[in-house]
């Protein structure tokens, strides 16, 4: 198994059913789903996490190259959700009718 499929089992084993169902849902909407794409998802939803399984904290470096990433991304691609929707889509969330994740 590569090392990013190795990393990823890894990470979803520690995560709970919906945490993956939302993953996988947000990672073939809003990605080529290419398992780089996810490997940075599940990081950026659950943060690092450390050999031992746990959550470890991200300094505001880790954050902010991480936000340089996904713009370098956006600029690459186009792809991108207006604020609006995504913001609508996430007030959904836990709600009787929740919204289709924004493409």
């Amino acid at each position: 198994m590569s090392d990013t499929k190795s990393k990823i089992a890894t990470q979803i084993k520690a995560l709970d059913g919906e945490q993956v169902k939302l993953l996988v849902l947000s990672w073939l909407g809003e990605t080529d789903g290419d398992l780089h794409d996810f490997q940075r998802l599940i990081e950026t939803q659950t943060g690092n996490l450390d050999d031992a399984l746990t959550l470890a904290p991200e300094t505001e470096v880790e954050r902010i190259a991480q936000s340089l990433e996904v713009l370098e991304e956006y600029r690459r691609n186009g792809r991108g959700g207006s604020h609006d929707r995504v913001r609508d889509w996430l007030d959904s969330l836990g709600t009787d009718d929740p919204l289709p994740c924004p493409k």
